[in-house]
């Protein structure tokens, strides 16, 4: 679900990124290391907010401010075409439909010298799980081999940057932005 001008800021975050863009991911409920709240795994929105209320502090608070990330999160990632035109698509033949052709994509990218980034300003609500259902775990343990085949140091790498936590001073920042001031949301 979107709203506001959340296109805008990605492909801005694309376009104004000083350094060659791969993928652009933004904010989400549930996009795992791009999540707010409940950073990294996801939840709901913060109680009595709605996603437009959400999604203007959000471009407020962090406008213009983008983060390098070790993937983009599948759910909603605007994709260069320069990156598309020097390292190939998405890998449909070892991913199928769904889940890690977006992390071998990401991975490839990087390797190529493109950056995959956090438009710091954007928030898409994501529902999760919804375009797979009973199919999502079959389909993530699956793409989950592929990728540590081809990339035995993701995992790692994952949890490096979790550990790291750069987005932290955004989600301070959100935070900031969302305190009520009477005691209505922000």
């Amino acid at each position: 679900l979107v709203a506001g001008r959340w296109l805008d800021r990605i492909v801005s975050a694309a376009r104004n990124h000083h350094e060659p863009v791969a993928t652009v991911t933004p904010w989400s409920n549930n996009a795992t290391i791009c999540s707010y709240p409940g950073w990294p795994q996801g939840g709901a929105l913060p109680e009595g907010w709605t996603l437009e209320a959400l999604a203007a502090k959000c471009a407020e608070a962090n406008s213009g401010r983008t983060v390098p990330l070790p993937t983009a999160v599948g759910f909603c990632m605007f994709v260069a075409r320069a990156a598309l035109n020097q390292v190939g698509m998405f890998d449909v033949a070892a991913f199928g439909r769904g889940y890690g052709e977006e992390n071998d994509f990401c991975l490839r990218a990087a390797a190529a010298g493109f950056h995959n980034i956090l438009a710091a300003d954007a928030y898409v609500q994501h529902l999760g799980g919804a375009s797979f259902s009973e199919e999502s775990r079959d389909l993530q343990r699956r793409a989950g081999a592929v990728i540590r085949e081809r990339w035995p140091d993701y995992d790692a790498a994952v949890a490096r940057y979790i550990a790291a936590d750069p987005l932290l001073p955004l989600r301070r920042r959100l935070d900031s932005a969302l305190e009520p001031v009477d005691g209505t949301p922000g």
